[in-house]
């Protein structure tokens, strides 16, 4: 009887060493496959369209500002409240940032595999994609 104890231990242990040998795979497949990704990319560019919009919206009269990174590799829309992007080829996954602008403030703009990007704002109150 005693006997049995002892392997009912030794198997339970074989199976938590298995079952935290899958854990710990599974985890760094997931962490792989993300760094890998553009995910993380498109995140802090929607991001950064973002902060340019509200820094459009504060500062006074007409301005442009030059997006300083390779976007080539990205479709951007720029809608009333939100922008939106997406790779050029490939994945179909799309990263959309919300973000509130004053009454008044139109936004708008499409870019398609463009390495040079601006957010233009005019005396209008109106914040343009294009490109530069």
């Amino acid at each position: 009887m005693f006997s049995q104890k002892k392997g009912n231990s030794a198997l339970m242990l074989m199976f938590e060493i298995i079952i935290v040998g899958l854990v710990v795979f599974m985890a760094f497949s997931i962490a792989e496959k993300f760094a890998t990704s553009q995910t993380s990319n498109k995140y802090n560019l929607a991001n950064d369209f973002g902060l340019m919009v509200n820094t459009l919206v504060a500062s006074p009269g007409h301005a442009i500002v030059n997006y300083p990174g390779d976007l080539t590799p990205f479709n951007i829309v720029l809608k009333q409240n939100y922008v939106e992007i997406w790779e050029a080829e490939g994945s179909k996954s799309t990263i959309k940032k919300m973000f509130d602008v004053p009454i008044g403030y139109k936004l708008s703009g499409f870019t398609e595999k463009q390495k040079d990007v601006c957010l233009e704002k005019t005396l209008d109150r109106e914040i343009k994609l294009r490109k530069c």
